[in-house]
């Protein structure tokens, strides 16, 4: 899908490997293509990770409103502490999600090509085409201590991640959607 997002970008790319050229696409396709998707968090998961990164500032709110619903929900502790916290969380699980670290052995595409032709899932991402960073790294994102993330933050970001992984699915279908029903 990652493919399908390029293409949806400001600065399509030909897929053939060939790198830009002049675009085929133009914003007014991309603004018409991306109104057809009507749930918001989604939507602008689509935008930015197509490259349109005016949408990162909107797509974080989104993001960190449904996270805090979700808080709220699971009685989350609050107070001054716990709000900076919360609010590096959802920063962190945001910058992991849409800059990911790609995927050594695959380059992000999730499939690999074996030398007999065949083309397999890769064994490294599990197919997703890029690796989560560990919990150091995504406790100093957030700017909790590592003690306080292994405790009770770390279960909080899988939450949050599973969030944005559930809008990267309806995303998906969206997206499939507006590009078979165009064809």
């Amino acid at each position: 899908m990652l493919e399908i997002y390029g293409l949806l970008g400001p600065k399509p790319q030909n897929l053939n490997g060939t790198g830009g050229g002049v675009p085929l696409i133009t914003s007014q396709d991309i603004a018409a293509s991306l109104a057809r998707i009507k749930i918001p968090g989604p939507a602008l998961l689509v935008r930015t990770m197509s490259g349109d990164y005016s949408s990162l500032r909107p797509l974080q709110q989104a993001f960190t409103q449904h996270v805090a619903h979700m808080a709220m929900m699971k009685h989350w502790k609050a107070g001054p502490k716990y709000n900076d916290y919360f609010e590096g969380l959802c920063a962190s699980a945001l910058h992991f999600y849409v800059l990911p670290n790609i995927c050594g052995r695959c380059k992000g595409r999730g499939e690999v090509k074996q030398r007999d032709g065949r083309i397999l899932k890769c064994p490294v991402c599990d197919g997703a085409g890029r690796r989560d960073a560990d919990d150091k790294a995504k406790a100093r994102a957030a700017g909790i201590p590592i003690s306080f993330w292994m405790d009770t933050w770390s279960d909080r970001y899988k939450m949050a991640w599973d969030l944005l992984t559930a809008w990267d699915g309806q995303a998906d279908d969206s997206a499939r959607r507006v590009f078979w029903n165009d064809v």
